[in-house]
């Protein structure tokens, strides 16, 4: 059985409205949390091994905490309860990180006005925002290899 990865993230993604603009002119999408599970399966199938930079920004004031730099995305899950969302990073033992979100309340996609995924916004409970970056956006049809 062939899964349409693209189509599975996109109709997820669309199926909340556009929440605005970032800065950057980054259009953000909120994916509802009832379709974390679904999306996070769709996301990381469909963006393995891109190369990734992790921050958590604690407060829009604050300089970005950097975990990861050019490292390559193994996969973003949620935990059934929705309590916990985990992002794993690095395929060698010695550089891989997993990095734990507890009480998300927010998940956004980040998208260029061209339609290039740029990555995600995670934002925490009491406001901290992890914000999960490609290193090369690109359309997900544009990548070798991704069905």
């Amino acid at each position: 059985m062939s899964v349409d990865v693209e189509s599975n993230v996109r109709t997820l993604a669309s199926r909340a409205p556009a929440t605005g603009l970032h800065p950057d002119n980054i259009m953000l999408t909120e994916i509802p949390d009832r379709d974390w599970p679904a999306f996070f399966d769709s996301f990381s199938r469909q963006h393995q091994g891109w190369l990734v930079t992790l921050a958590e920004m604690p407060n829009p004031s604050a300089d970005p905490l950097v975990s990861a730099v050019d490292m390559p995305l193994e996969g973003c899950a949620v935990e059934p309860d929705r309590r916990t969302i985990s992002i794993a990073i690095g395929h060698q033992p010695d550089r891989h990180l997993v990095h734990l979100i507890d009480t998300p309340i927010k998940v956004e996609v980040e998208e260029s006005a061209d339609g290039e995924h740029e990555g995600l916004q995670i934002q925490r409970r009491e406001g901290t925002v992890t914000r999960l970056t490609f290193t090369h956006a690109a359309r997900p049809q544009e990548v070798d290899g991704v069905p």
